[in-house]
């Protein structure tokens, strides 16, 4: 706790400890019944509550892909909200194959579900100094708050057809753009270095 700032170890109720110990991050993950898989249910860390300088870059790429090494996942599943700029940190482990684009029994119902199918060559590669995202080249982009459109996805892949999300792509005073591929036009190859 001694190298944390004050605001920090107050929050964490360590200001008189400078040995005390403090969870810097942490990735919660569900055993699925399926064998190697698990489903990723939480993911945080201390960043929220420092200083944007003061912020530890890549903290929560790095806790996910520790916690997915260190539980052996195959299959990785996985929801979150179309508006979560988390969708970005996801993506670095592998495109998310979409199980389903509108939950209605979550709080959210605009979540998604996906599964990555975990590649060790992707998690170590995204860990990588000059590590660039793959190219968002797919055929469908959505806005993270296009009610519509999610539905209209939502119903396709109830109809069957397969669809990845690939990343997202932030902008300014909008809702992020989500970028999407069908399943079976993705590239074998999810790497691509700068």
């Amino acid at each position: 706790a001694g190298l944390l700032s004050t605001k920090v170890r107050s929050h964490f109720r360590v200001t008189e400890r400078d040995d005390a110990f403090v969870p810097l991050s942490m990735w919660v993950a569900i055993r699925c019944a399926e064998e190697g898989a698990w489903f990723g249910h939480n993911l945080s860390s201390v960043n929220i509550l420092l200083d944007k300088q003061d912020q530890l870059e890549g903290l929560a790429t790095l806790t996910k892909i520790v916690g997915v090494k260190l539980a052996r996942c195959a299959k990785q599943y996985g929801a979150t909200q179309w508006d979560s700029g988390s969708i970005g940190l996801h993506a670095r482990l592998g495109p998310l194959n979409l199980l389903s684009a509108f939950t209605p029994a979550h709080t959210h119902e605009e979540t998604l579900s996906y599964r990555i199918d975990v590649d060790d060559a992707v998690l170590t590669a995204s860990l990588m100094e000059g590590w660039r995202a793959p190219a968002l080249a797919g055929e469908r982009t959505l806005a993270g708050d296009d009610h519509a459109g999610i539905r209209a996805l939502h119903d396709d892949i109830e109809r069957g057809e397969a669809w990845q999300l690939l990343g997202i792509e932030r902008r300014a005073e909008q809702a992020q753009l989500c970028h999407l591929r069908r399943a079976e036009q993705a590239q074998l190859c999810h790497l691509r270095r700068g």
